[in-house]
């Protein structure tokens, strides 16, 4: 049996970003949010968040314009890889920009993205990022799993 829970689906979905990323391309300031599409069908990954009007559905991630335009996303189905040391969450974001770096863009983000790790590889990219830093979070300050205190 395949891992892949959208294996009936990715023709579509490499067909949908293809198309997304032909139409428009992206100015010089970019966001990066989630969003969820209404689902309250059967599915293994439906997401439950409360704090969204659609509480039921498929959790995505993506790159907006500053116009609305989706450019590009990533469907969440559930956990990946948890033995990498990079925080999970980076490596979407790393993903949803890889066609976009080198063309010194801003990203905005909200706390649930912006980490200092991120703003340091973003900007290895020639990439900015601006977004709200909780200090109360654990991997705030954590890049990659060598970096100790005293390179902060």
């Amino acid at each position: 049996m395949s891992q892949d829970k959208l294996a009936k689906l990715n023709s579509l979905v490499i067909l949908l970003k293809a198309r997304f990323k032909s139409v428009y391309t992206p100015s010089s300031v970019i966001t990066i949010d989630e969003t969820i599409v209404p689902w309250r069908g059967r599915l293994s990954f439906r997401q439950y968040i409360p704090g969204k009007a659609h509480k039921y559905g498929v959790k995505m991630y993506k790159v907006a314009c500053s116009n609305g335009y989706t450019w590009n996303f990533i469907i969440y189905t559930g956990k990946q890889n948890p033995t990498t040391s990079t925080r999970p969450i980076q490596t979407v974001v790393m993903q949803l920009l890889e066609d976009l770096f080198g063309c010194y863009r801003t990203v905005v983000a909200d706390n649930f993205f912006t980490s200092i790790g991120l703003a340091k590889r973003l900007l290895g990219n020639d990439t900015y990022l601006i977004g709200t830093l909780r200090s109360n979070r654990v991997w705030i300050w954590k890049s990659n799993s060598s970096e100790t205190a005293q390179e902060r």
